[in-house]
């Protein structure tokens, strides 16, 4: 069995291994950084707040036996009371709600720690409370003798008594857990700088062996697949020169050796294509030509360039054939213009030729009467005296749904009652009808009926249809000069009365 060990294999092979050191690396970063986020996350959102509260609610405490000291010494409102009452009333509440939050992400033995001491500060501000109350009047201060007296043990209590020293003990149970929290917080930096000190050595291994990795694949690029593609190259650079190649390459059992066959055959096909675009460039457009295949693109582009100049030719017809009846009708519409029936007769006549049509009719708008109705004004090829007074309104027939729609209709399988239904065009039944409203800015003015034994094409319909909006900008320029004309007459007349009462 002949094994076939490809360049892509190789190279999958290759860059497969570099891609896999590059995502381990990856992988390893991430793990590291996550890591690390959550320690620095620890560190920033539980430990370092933890630390700076705790100081905070050792001051308030320092504070409060400071300022509970001065309450007992005797009575005098001022900032110190007002102090003492801000500091149970707000700064402590406070202080106890954020280090709630952050006490249930404290481990166990520091929570049961912090639970003891502020059942003990509680105990302390209670007492504070009880005194704030019981002595706020002055009169407490100096009768009766047993509260003199009372007063006296508690402030000796908070000086150098049993509160004094309650509040010193919980004062070095809260420097006991600050140390606890420093030093969680330092194990924390600890980890973080070991974290990324690890980091740092997969980094630089596993980037030296991606520097390998890529030396190594490089140098088997260049042995394997540039040497053999410089080769084919200049195969190639001597066909870009127009000269083909008399004999062939070497193949080789990989894509590179694939190519060369290609290359091979596309030399020998080439020759059978030049000679397809010599005649082309002869201008015998009927050659035959096969190409390789489907996806051949040279032989497809000469064959649709062969159809392409084919196709010039009759679309350069086509715009002649519509440029010259342009001129030419435009001429007849200017020999017309004073009369709606000459204009419309000499129109459909040249025009059913100029289509090589067999029938044709104008219909024009009348709107003298109080329902607008459409009228046979010129015809070609009709049966004039039986359609000669027929009135067409709009919306009836296919003529009247032109009227009503605005738009060309072509029909191409027409009906063998058609002419008795709406049209009369002659006994034959045509293969093709053309209607065709003369429309000059969204204004009707009539249709055009053409009937033919051939099929109408796109261009012709175009045409029509742009003639018949010349017709229309015609016919419009030709009532409105009847209808001056006639109310000119109107007013001669009527001036001509109005002298002869006069006189």
């Amino acid at each position: 069995m002949n094994l076939k060990f490809t360049i892509s294999s190789k190279l999958l092979l290759g860059f497969g291994l570099l891609i896999l050191a590059i995502l381990i690396n990856g992988i390893i970063t991430f793990v590291s950084l996550d890591n690390s986020r959550a320690l620095l996350d620890k560190k920033e959102n539980i430990y370092t707040p933890s630390i700076s509260i705790i100081k905070d609610l050792n001051l308030i405490l320092i504070r409060s036996k400071t300022l509970t000291t001065s309450w007992l010494n005797e009575y005098e409102e001022g900032p110190e009371r007002d102090a003492l009452r801000v500091l149970h009333n707000t700064e402590y509440p406070k202080l106890e709600e954020e280090l709630s939050k952050l006490n249930e992400r404290w481990e166990l033995e520091d929570k049961q720690a912090m639970k003891q001491i502020r059942s003990e500060i509680d105990s302390i501000f209670k007492k504070q409370h009880e005194i704030m109350i019981k002595f706020d009047q002055e009169e407490n201060y100096w009768l009766p003798v047993s509260v003199v007296k009372e007063r006296d043990d508690l402030k000796l209590s908070f000086e150098n008594g049993y509160y004094d020293k309650k509040i010193a003990l919980v004062l070095d149970k809260l420097k006991d857990l600050i140390n606890v929290q420093i030093n969680l917080n330092n194990t924390l930096s600890n980890e973080m700088n070991e974290s990324f000190y690890t980091l740092k050595n997969y980094v630089q291994w596993l980037g030296a062996i991606i520097i390998i990795g890529g030396i190594f694949i490089s140098y088997f690029t260049i042995k394997s697949i540039v040497s053999p593609v410089n080769k084919l190259k200049e195969v190639l650079l001597i066909m870009g020169n127009g000269i083909l190649p008399t004999s062939k390459m070497a193949a080789r059992q990989d894509e590179i050796g694939e190519m060369t066959n290609a290359l091979n055959n596309l030399v020998s096909s080439l020759k059978r294509t030049s000679n397809f675009a010599k005649e082309i460039g002869e201008g015998n457009f009927k050659s035959e030509y096969h190409p390789l295949s489907k996806d051949d693109i040279l032989g497809n582009s000469l064959i649709i360039m062969r159809d392409n100049l084919a196709s010039v030719a009759e679309e350069d017809r086509k715009r002649s054939w519509t440029t010259e009846g342009l001129a030419k009708f435009g001429e007849i519409l200017r020999q017309n213009s004073d009369n709606v029936k000459s204009l419309t007769e000499s129109v459909i006549s040249e025009l059913v030729n100029y289509l090589e049509g067999n029938q044709g009719g104008v219909f024009v708008i009348n709107n003298d009467s109080d329902l607008d109705y459409m009228e046979l004004s010129g015809c070609y090829a009709w049966d004039r005296q039986k359609y000669l007074e027929k009135k067409i309104f709009i919306g009836e027939g296919l003529v009247g749904q032109a009227w009503q729609e605005g738009n060309s209709i072509e029909v191409t399988d027409v009906p063998e009652n058609y002419i008795n239904i709406t049209s009369g065009l002659g006994s034959a039944n045509p293969r093709s009808i053309l209607i065709t409203p003369m429309k000059l800015n969204e204004e009707i003015f009539g249709v055009i009926e053409i009937a033919s034994f051939n099929y109408f094409e796109d261009y012709q319909i175009k045409f029509v249809e742009k003639l018949a909006e010349t017709i229309a900008s015609t016919i419009s320029s030709v009532k409105v000069n009847q209808r001056t004309k006639n109310l000119l007459e109107q007013a001669q007349k009527a001036t001509a009365q109005m002298k002869s009462q006069e006189e």
